[in-house]
């Protein structure tokens, strides 16, 4: 018999967390709420630490953060959760693999928001319930953070940093 000797939240998919939003995904957004990081500039495209980023990932694999200390880096903070959305990418991405054709032709099949809205709401129809909760949260974190002019991030900005993530 297998014996595993840590939970692996860290490699679950959004899947895998009981039909909710993963405990990974909300605390690493609590957490660079906490630390204002939509006023950083670059969030999300500058990186930090690999060493710090690899060791806040083992936590999360394990549990719950229980001691923020070692973490106050606000790029460690949010490669991490990147890290987790692409560690999933491969094998159960949050966009699942096929719907990924339909997402992507949208904007050149329908380029008004009158068009595409039906469209991208037709798809979310065809993902799972804790897959389209784990979007509303991270696009509404990414809109927020897109609103705040000293992050430097607008709307295309972040979906060129995040979306290959998805």
């Amino acid at each position: 018999m297998y014996f595993t000797p840590h939970p692996q939240f860290f490699s679950r998919s959004t899947d895998e967390f009981g039909g909710k939003v993963p405990f990974i995904v909300t605390d690493l957004i609590a957490k660079l709420k906490s630390m204002n990081a939509e006023k950083v500039e670059g969030i999300f495209r500058l990186s930090g630490a690999a060493r710090d980023i690899s060791e806040l990932a083992s936590i999360l694999d394990q549990g719950r953060v229980h001691d923020w200390t070692p973490f106050q880096n606000v790029h460690t903070v949010a490669c991490t959760l990147k890290k987790y959305f692409r560690d999933n990418v491969r094998t159960q991405p949050l966009l699942p693999f096929d719907q990924f054709e339909s997402f992507i032709a949208i904007p050149t099949e329908a380029p008004t928001d009158e068009a595409a809205i039906p469209r991208y709401k037709q798809i979310l129809k065809n993902i799972t319930e804790a897959r389209v909760m784990t979007f509303a949260v991270l696009f509404q974190y990414l809109h927020q953070i897109s609103t705040v002019e000293s992050s430097k991030m607008n709307p295309h900005n972040l979906a060129i940093v995040i979306a290959p993530n998805l």
